[in-house]
């Protein structure tokens, strides 16, 4: 095989097929983690600077219960259906100090602020989600977090339009643990370029043996 029809296969084969980090948040646990119980639900935020496809966002659950998660543009009263990504029912089987397990699998994300929340209507303590105060942050570009942690003291139908009041002051103290992979969708011109390479890869003659 050629040099240049090498390079381009390998071109070709770096485009995304498994999922990396977006974003991830964790760290040593604490003793005494925010509980999701139904009369309180809980409420992250991300911001991503680029599209994704095959999203999964995991967070680090404890105990065994199960919950509906949402995935949100906003929070608080004023949010309805029409600010809703998507929901997803999950079954969590953490252990005392948490487990990271999906609560959110199979989206595609534009760029923009979202809010991930966790609701339940089980009542079986201990539950909730796990937290850090030396959080290790990966990101990828443009992807960030604002390390607050929201908790809604209603009880709504509607989890995502309960009261939210921040239970932590963000920068790295008490900070939710979770993770969001994906892959990262080419830009318009990526798709060109490739175009481009595979027709010039299937004009270049193979040697005959």
């Amino acid at each position: 095989m050629s040099t240049t029809r090498l390079i381009l296969l390998l071109t070709i084969s770096s485009i995304s097929i498994f999922a990396s980090t977006i974003l991830s948040v964790s760290g040593p646990a604490v003793a005494n983690p925010a509980g999701i119980f139904p009369t309180q639900a809980l409420a992250l935020s991300f911001t991503i600077g680029q599209a994704y496809s095959d999203v999964t966002i995991s967070a680090n659950l404890i105990g065994s219960f199960e919950g509906t998660a949402y995935l949100t543009t906003q929070i608080g009263p004023s949010t309805t259906l029409a600010n809703q990504i998507a929901s997803n029912s999950f079954t969590s089987a953490g252990g005392f100090f948490g487990t990271l397990q999906s609560v959110m699998p199979n989206l595609t994300l534009q760029p923009g602020t979202y809010f991930l929340v966790l609701s339940t209507a089980s009542s079986n303590a201990p539950q909730g989600l796990q937290e850090t105060n030396s959080p290790l942050v990966v990101a990828d570009s443009g992807a960030s977090t604002d390390g607050i942690l929201w908790a809604s003291s209603t009880n709504v139908q509607f989890a995502p339009s309960g009261s939210f009041l921040a239970v932590n002051g963000g920068g790295g103290a008490y900070a939710p643990q979770f993770s969001i992979e994906g892959n990262a969708v080419p830009e318009p011109s990526t798709f060109v370029l490739l175009c481009i390479g595979i027709v010039f890869l299937a004009r270049i003659p193979v040697p005959k043996i």
